[in-house]
């Protein structure tokens, strides 16, 4: 992460309300700054974040599974937050199950592909 901070690349941290409060904390400074500070053996060392530094958070609501909180106010207030509703139409299950097939599957086994994935969610 530290190299993708300084070099300016972007970073996906999934299912961050699984993350301990001194991660969330980090985060936001992170967020909130333009650098971080890290405790390197016994200096703390000042990492500057690149300008093209994106970071992108994930997570499930909080009331999907246990273990899930929501995040701290400190934290969301600093982010752009987009729902996005679990897909249920099969054109769109099916554009994504085609794109992310590899050649070599059948049109058979993909169907048989989103029929699971339908029979699951029931």
């Amino acid at each position: 992460m530290i190299k993708s901070i300084k070099e300016g690349e972007w970073i996906l941290l999934d299912e961050i309300n699984l993350a301990s409060e001194s991660v969330l904390n980090r985060l936001a400074t992170l967020i909130d700054g333009d650098y971080i500070l890290l405790n390197e053996r016994a200096d703390i060392v000042e990492t500057k974040r690149h300008k093209d530094f994106r970071l992108f958070l994930c997570m499930n609501p909080p009331y999907t599974s246990a273990g899930k909180k929501q995040l701290p106010w400190s934290l969301r207030s600093k982010l752009t937050e987009i729902y996005v509703p679990e897909l249920d139409n099969q054109n769109d299950l099916w554009m994504i199950i085609d794109r992310n097939c590899s050649n070599q599957v059948s049109e058979a086994m993909k169907r048989r592909i989103l029929e699971f994935y339908l029979k699951v969610r029931e």
